[in-house]
């Protein structure tokens, strides 16, 4: 019993993760119409710049907010060359284009930091699980969970309520 209860909370603690992704995507084609299927090659970019400005003693919180600012200004890049020339496209090309970007951004991450697999562990996540009886729930999967519920009650509320929100899904 204990070991399907531990089944079923590690699965929803990883949903959670994934529906983080599902509310990226959401956003974006939200915002742009255009489905960016590079968008997780470029959450890794900026992944390894955190990862490299940790590494280099930038304090995490600090080597965070560079990593957002790189992503944003890569994202605003790419937007700008690619993706506003695909509104209104086919289907097939929009795919087409951003699997290419996607293969691009991979092959960029493999050229700068290789292809050897890194374990990032800042400070703010703790390896100590944490015990609810006979559950054991990681704290990366526990606090990545909390982050998905709330960043989704925030864009459903941006959506619903706000003036920006209301005219960007009409």
């Amino acid at each position: 019993m204990d070991l399907f209860l531990m089944t079923i909370t590690s699965g929803i603690m990883i949903g959670g993760i994934y529906a983080l992704v599902a509310l990226g995507w959401v956003l974006i084609y939200k915002c742009s119409g255009v489905l960016n299927l590079a968008m997780g090659e470029m959450t890794l970019i900026g992944a390894y710049m955190s990862l490299s400005f940790y590494s280099m003693g930038v304090p995490f919180l600090l080597s965070l907010l560079f990593s957002l600012i790189i992503g944003f200004i890569l994202g605003i890049i790419t937007e700008r060359i690619f993706l506003d020339k695909l509104i209104g496209e086919p289907v097939l090309t929009v795919i087409m284009v951003t699997v290419g970007l996607s293969f691009f951004f991979k092959g960029c991450v493999e050229l700068v930091w290789g292809t050897d697999t890194r374990v990032f562990t800042p400070p703010v996540f703790s390896i100590e699980p944490i015990h609810f009886g006979p559950l054991v729930i990681g704290k990366v999967y526990l606090w990545s969970f909390v982050a998905a519920i709330l960043l989704l009650v925030i864009f459903v509320s941006f959506f619903k309520y706000t003036r920006w929100g209301l005219a960007m899904q009409a």
